[in-house]
């Protein structure tokens, strides 16, 4: 490993064939990640949280400006679906990468000083501190990180990284002074319960979707197996059938509740995380679509033991 002033050449991961791997696969990680925006005031939505700095990348930008890619974690951003090395080369190499995704915090830029007492831009980049341990001992996987939070930092502020010649700085976790960090918080949906002469008609073309067992591909988590918890029956709808929908159905069977006061159900921008207390069912789902989460609604038919929740779809003129 060939060190240069204080900064240390990043090795071959685990050779320069996956090095080349990660440059041709970069187009296609651009959906890879789920991003939890950072709000620059307070808001009754939003928390303040300390991330914990772990290590600091250097690269530059198209106008050979130096960038400082500060890689931070926090016990307060949800992990991962649990994958290993083998597995996550082979998403990588599917026809659809885009099923696994890293929830993380893109932070604002702050102007910092570099050695020599020139200008530069920081940005920090927070994710789950488990998922960040995992990062920090396996080479490939912090490939595949720093390559994910370049494509975050320049899709968030259209910028353009040298994804090639950028260094791992040596003993260094982080560059600069911490600002403060902001992330929304998950609201917990209120559920309604209610008995099955009560229900509201639902869309016709929801009734009609549901008699041709059809509905939207989405991706479950790991998390409730490595729980040993029951992962409910569940069905995701869409309305209208064809095309970006205005809303979704999800429909989650929970034959084991007793009383609603035991659902716990959190709604994200792409993602259903609902536990049934004491561990009766847990179910961590992400969705191809964002949510408007305000918008959101849940009821439970306390004969049919059927969780409805309707989520209002973010049009597609309005995401970010």
């Amino acid at each position: 490993m060939a060190q240069k002033g204080g900064f240390l050449d990043v090795p071959d991961i685990p050779n320069r064939q996956t090095q080349q791997f990660f440059s041709e696969i970069t187009n296609e990680m651009k959906d890879l990640f789920s991003v939890i925006r950072d709000e620059p005031e307070k808001t009754t939505s939003s928390k303040s949280i300390k991330p914990e700095p772990g290590f600091c990348i250097k690269t530059k930008d198209s106008n050979e400006e130096k960038i400082f890619l500060n890689i931070c974690s926090s016990s307060e951003l949800p992990e991962p679906q649990e994958i290993s090395e083998d597995e996550l080369l082979c998403i990588l190499q599917s026809d659809d990468p885009s099923t696994y995704r890293i929830p993380m915090s893109l932070g604002e830029p702050h102007v910092e000083l570099d050695k020599s007492g020139h200008p530069c831009t920081a940005y920090d980049i927070i994710i789950n501190k488990t998922f960040f341990n995992k990062v920090i001992n396996s080479d490939l996987f912090k490939t595949f990180m720093i390559t994910l939070c370049m494509e975050g930092i320049e899709n968030k502020y259209n910028l353009c990284l040298n994804k090639v010649s950028w260094m791992l700085l040596k003993n260094k976790k982080y560059h600069g002074t911490m600002p403060d960090h902001h992330i929304r918080c998950n609201q917990k949906t209120l559920i309604t319960e209610i008995s099955s002469s009560n229900e509201p008609n639902k869309p016709s073309s929801l009734i009609k979707e549901e008699k041709i067992d059809t509905g939207i591909r989405c991706e479950i988590s790991d998390s409730g197996k490595r729980k040993n918890v029951p992962v409910p029956e569940f069905k995701i709808l869409k309305e209208p059938v064809e095309g970006h929908p205005e809303f979704l159905v999800a429909r989650i069977q929970l034959p084991e509740v007793r009383n609603t006061k035991d659902i716990e159900l959190d709604l994200g921008e792409d993602r259903i995380l609902l536990k049934v207390q004491p561990d009766i069912y847990y179910l961590d789902v992400f969705i191809p679509y964002n949510i408007q989460q305000e918008e959101s609604g849940a009821q439970f038919d306390k004969q049919s033991k059927v969780l409805t929740i309707t989520m209002p779809v973010v049009p597609l003129t309005n995401k970010s």
